[in-house]
């Protein structure tokens, strides 16, 4: 067995093993915390600048070994998020757009179509990652996040390829698909949730009662929403995610 089979085979095991549900070990109260990013980073794994959930830590590792195998460099753009960063991201660009002639229900549509509301992003989990291969260059990361770029003839297109291949037998799977009939954010080819223990935070995430918290949360821009406002949120972005997610 050459060693990217064994790669793969690893990933598929270890990945067999730990496919089983368990649910977050905390009060109510703590796991709102945990699901909406208010963790210590003591409970992640640091890679590099970034922190991941432990398990999906260890895989990723996995298929980062494979992928260099293949002659491709897989760089972490984000990982692990924490609310404060999401509100700081959030209310910024709430700042920015307000700027404008938008009113403040577009404005927040125009936010979310690639950023979420602090308190219902994935990253929040430190199961889902967004990736790049690694290139010399000093883009921002508004720069290098960009569909055409994982399109045929993209710069990234090699490590798309390799992603849609491989990705799932390390159990990572596209979060933000191109599919019409989803709803939610936009098409994101670089972002990929580790399905073992990301399916098992969302069913966690669904059965409390998330909509009344974030109603209670200080966001800028989002003062003037009610309980209402964040249910249809939680339904159209926060579920509408790729199937197999579910």
């Amino acid at each position: 067995m050459n060693r990217r089979k064994f790669a793969l085979y690893l990933g598929k095991s270890i990945l067999a093993i730990h496919f089983l549900p368990r649910l977050i070990p905390y009060s109510t109260k703590s796991k709102k915390d945990f699901l909406m990013g208010k963790s210590k980073l003591s409970q992640f794994t640091k890679l590099g600048d970034h922190y991941l959930e432990n398990e999906t830590a260890a895989q990723f590792q996995l298929m980062k070994k494979a992928t260099r195998k293949d002659g491709i460099q897989i760089q972490l753009i984000s990982a692990f998020r924490s609310f404060t960063r999401q509100k700081e991201i959030f209310e910024a660009k709430f700042l920015k757009l307000q700027q404008t002639n938008l009113s403040e229900m577009e404005t927040i549509r125009q936010i979310t179509q690639y950023s979420s509301i602090p308190g219902t992003s994935r990253h929040h989990w430190g199961t889902d990652i967004d990736l790049i291969e690694k290139r010399s260059t000093n883009h921002k990361v508004e720069d290098v996040l960009q569909p055409n770029h994982f399109k045929k003839e993209g710069i990234f297109s090699n490590l798309h390829l390799w992603m849609q291949e491989n990705a799932a037998s390390f159990g990572f799977y596209l979060t933000y698909t191109n599919n019409q009939e989803r709803t939610g954010y936009e098409y994101e080819p670089w972002h990929y949730s580790y399905i073992p223990k990301a399916k098992v935070y969302l069913q966690e995430y669904l059965e409390l009662n998330m909509a009344k918290k974030l109603n209670s949360e200080k966001i800028k821009g989002l003062e003037n929403m009610d309980v209402n406002f964040f249910e249809k949120y939680i339904s159209d972005y926060v579920e509408g995610i790729n199937s197999s997610l579910r």
